[in-house]
């Protein structure tokens, strides 16, 4: 490929001479655009949105007023109903000094104490059952002081309450001294000490032991 103007040898595709500045470019191709006039050119319109649907859009419109409304109405009659921020504040303070107070009258009530059980009263007079031991016997006493004499019986538990042994004697101010008979009617022994309708205690003698035992029953 040559340049048109001074003949210079260019390479292929240059679009420029070297040598002389020459645009080498080939002319474009020009089109041209025939017209027909058997041609029309046919316009047709966008189609219309239906009735319908405008229809639909109004009644949603209503439906989104009509909520708006609602919640309009319901906030303004809430925020009547409500008290002012200072009632509100006067009221808890009210309440919280009520309830204060309340609990300092609880805490001031002294605590009633405990009713102290029935005392039973002993007297010396009339019947009395008594239990203890003679040493380390076990035996249970039934007694009846009138005046200054004094009857009953008594058994021990390892003989069992059909063996019983009679005693008889008397009372001196707190004093009592109760002889012992055997169911043959044999006179074995004595007690003798104190006895304040409570319980008795002293000492129990044994004739035919020639022993002396200590004793203590209390009225049951």
């Amino acid at each position: 490929m040559k340049c048109p103007s001074c003949n210079t040898e260019l390479s292929d595709g240059a679009l420029f001479c070297p040598k002389c500045g020459v645009s080498v470019r080939e002319p474009q191709p020009h089109h041209t655009t025939d017209y027909n006039d058997n041609v029309r050119v046919v316009y047709t319109p966008e189609p219309q949105q239906s009735s319908s649907n405008g229809a639909l859009y109004g009644i949603v419109g209503f439906l989104v007023a009509a909520v708006i409304g609602l919640g309009i109405w319901m906030f303004v009659r809430s925020t009547g109903d409500e008290q002012p921020p200072q009632a509100q504040v006067a009221q808890t303070t009210q309440q919280t000094a009520t309830t204060s107070s309340q609990a300092q009258q609880k805490t001031a009530q002294p605590v009633a104490a405990p009713a102290p059980a029935p005392q039973r009263t002993y007297t010396i007079q009339g019947q009395h059952r008594m239990r203890g031991s003679i040493s380390q016997y076990p035996i249970t006493m039934e007694i009846y002081v009138s005046g200054t004499q004094v009857s009953g019986t008594y058994y021990y538990h390892s003989q069992g309450s059909s063996n019983r042994m009679t005693v008889d004697g008397y009372i001196n101010g707190t004093y009592m001294v109760l002889e012992e008979y055997a169911p043959s009617g044999l006179n074995t022994g004595y007690f003798h000490g104190d006895f304040n309708g409570y319980s008795y205690s002293g000492q129990f003698t044994n004739y035919q032991k020639q022993s002396n035992l200590s004793f203590r029953l209390t009225e049951i």
